[in-house]
């Protein structure tokens, strides 16, 4: 089985939440630019502060970045389905999309209360 790659990992939970590179790059503040959120993306293996700093913009478990394997989960659902670990891993697929449904719930909370406090034109 290939190894993790954790670039691709950063890549797929940060569409999953709606945001693009330069959005990223924000959250994690100063010295990020959406060039160097590209170039980590497409790193293999990320530096354990640098995903730190991921794991706590995105709000997601460095160990999801660190560890998902979305092409072994597929594998083993396609060729095992029947086999217990499969389940297991699809409980996990199923709780992941659970969690992103509450963060893009509460991304939305949060955009419908900054736009009320908006003031109307007059």
């Amino acid at each position: 089985m290939m190894a993790v790659h954790q670039g691709r990992n950063v890549k797929k939970f940060r569409e999953l939440l709606g945001l693009n590179q330069e959005q990223l790059s924000e959250k994690l503040g100063t010295g990020w630019y959406q060039k160097r959120v590209s170039i980590l993306e497409g790193k293999p293996e990320i530096d354990p502060e640098e995903l730190k700093a991921i794991s706590n913009a995105l709000h997601i478990p460095a160990e999801a970045i660190r560890n998902f394997d979305t092409d072994a989960a597929i594998y083993n659902l396609n060729n095992n389905f029947h086999d217990h670990s499969v389940q297991n891993q699809f409980n996990a697929v199923q709780e992941l999309t659970a969690f992103f449904k509450e963060v893009i719930a509460e991304k939305d909370r949060m955009i419908q209360e900054l736009l009320s406090k908006i003031p109307s034109p007059k």
